[in-house]
């Protein structure tokens, strides 16, 4: 591999662990959703006043991330600040945005999941359709999807950054090893980082933008709906995923091409038996 070669599949190894380290930080922070949360009847009509600690009454602000975040709702008497998690039941099917101890939140969980099918059933006759984020609650599906293929373009992208290294400092004679796994790993990883991209904003616009509230906040007449948008965590992930596809332009312009080179041991033919070269 010529010295351009080297040097431009060396610039997809930084690039891949910037996207690596874009996905982690997704990850790690709590900024996905960002919801505002206010009073839908006639109560925060009259009372849409600011209160003592500088909010608005009866409004609030949420946050979250794949796993916690912050909820600050005011029910008139001030702001207050509330650690939220991601609370799921595989078996079940759903998840829910919850604020307590371990064991309350697994009742909790419980409980809500309940309400939903008891009162599934007692509408199972009407037209009216009870929606999952009427509850507070959202597919168990697609929260994992969105954590393991995102999970899955950070290891191809490690897998690529490791026969990076080697494209630069061996001599790959293996077809999967030379060039042709370069694009293979740059364009798993770009792949897996995609679809965990599209899983979240399935998400978002079936569930999070209609309710990103718990049942209790619900029924005291608080919504989010169309009031939640997308935040930088997500788009760190949206980054990511440009960066893998920025990756494979770079291999296109350093002029290596989807086949291995082999080395001088590949070159030898055999004629009648004998061993030419």
């Amino acid at each position: 591999m010529g010295e351009t070669k080297k040097g431009f599949v060396g610039l997809t190894i930084f690039v891949s662990l910037a996207a690596i380290g874009l996905v982690v930080a997704a990850f790690v922070t709590e900024n996905w959703v960002s919801a505002f949360a206010q009073k839908t009847n006639n109560t925060f009509i009259r009372n849409a006043t600011v209160d003592t600690d500088g909010t608005l009454k009866f409004t609030g602000n949420i946050t979250f991330g794949l796993f916690s975040g912050t909820r600050y709702v005011n029910y008139g008497v001030g702001a207050r600040k509330q650690t939220i998690e991601v609370v799921c039941d595989g078996s079940a099917g759903y998840c829910v945005l919850y604020n307590t101890t371990t064991l309350e939140k697994r009742k909790k969980l419980e409980m809500v999941i309940d309400d939903y099918n008891n009162a599934s059933a007692v509408l199972a006759q009407s037209s009216v359709k009870d929606e999952l984020y009427e509850f507070g609650l959202f597919p168990y599906g697609f929260w994992v999807a969105t954590i393991v293929l995102s999970s899955l373009g950070m290891a191809w992208g490690l897998v690529s950054i490791g026969f990076s290294i080697f494209n630069i400092v061996g001599k790959p004679i293996e077809t999967i090893t030379g060039p042709m796994g370069l694009y293979l790993w740059n364009g798993l990883a770009l792949l897996f980082s995609a679809l965990g991209m599209v899983m979240y904003l399935v998400l978002f616009f079936r569930y999070y933008n209609y309710n990103v509230l718990p049942l209790e906040d619900r029924l005291a007449d608080f919504t989010t709906k169309d009031n939640a948008n997308l935040a930088y965590s997500f788009y760190l992930l949206v980054t990511a995923t440009g960066l893998y596809f920025i990756n494979l332009f770079l291999l296109m312009f350093s002029g290596v091409r989807l086949k291995c080179g082999f080395t001088r041991e590949a070159d030898k033919v055999i004629d009648n038996g004998i061993i030419l070269y």
